[in-house]
C-alpha cells in the first residue's frame, strides 16, 4: 500500500509521533512506545523525508533532520528509553540482539550508533542493578 504525503505532512506526523512517544511527562504510552510497528512507521516517515528533501535538493532541510535524528543529539529521550526498558521484567532474560533490537525500537526514529547503543546497554543494566552490569 502506498500513501501519497507532502513533506510537511510527513513531518507533522512524524513530529506527532515523537510527542506521543517521548511526552515530558514521563509516562510511556502503551502500547506504542514498544511498538515495532510504530518504530518502523516512524522510521520510515523520516526517511521519505530524508529522500523528499534530498530529491528537492533542499539541504537545509535535509540536513535539520539528519541532524535531528542523531541520538547524540537527543536530551530528553534517552532516560525515557533508559527507565522503559530498565522496568521491563524480561530484559534479563533476553539475548544481547533482543535487547539492542527493543532499544532501537523504543528510540525510533532517531538513529543510535553503535556507541549510542552501548551507551543506552550500559545505562538501563545501572538503572536495573546499579554498578553491577548483567550478563549477555
Amino acid at each position: 500500500m502506498q500513501v501519497a504525503l507532502t513533506v510537511q505532512e510527513c513531518e507533522a506526523t512524524l513530529a506527532a509521533i515523537v510527542r506521543l512517544k517521548f511526552d515530558e511527562s514521563g509516562d510511556v504510552p502503551e502500547p506504542y512506545f514498544g511498538s515495532p510497528f510504530v518504530a518502523d512507521a516512524a522510521s520510515k516517515m523520516l526517511q521519505a523525508i530524508l529522500d523528499e528533501s534530498d530529491r528537492t535538493e533542499d539541504r537545509g532541510r535535509a540536513a535539520g533532520w539528519r541532524r535531528w535524528a542523531q541520538w547524540s543529539n537527543r536530551g530528553t529521550e534517552p532516560p525515557i528509553v533508559v527507565r522503559y526498558l530498565a522496568s521491563s521484567a524480561p530484559w534479563d532474560t533476553w539475548t544481547r540482539a533482543e535487547r539492542v533490537s527493543c532499544l532501537r525500537i523504543c528510540a525510533a526514529p532517531f538513529i543510535l550508533s553503535e556507541a549510542d547503543v552501548e551507551t543506552l546497554l550500559a545505562a538501563v543494566d545501572t538503572e536495573r542493578h546499579g554498578a553491577r552490569p548483567t550478563s549477555s
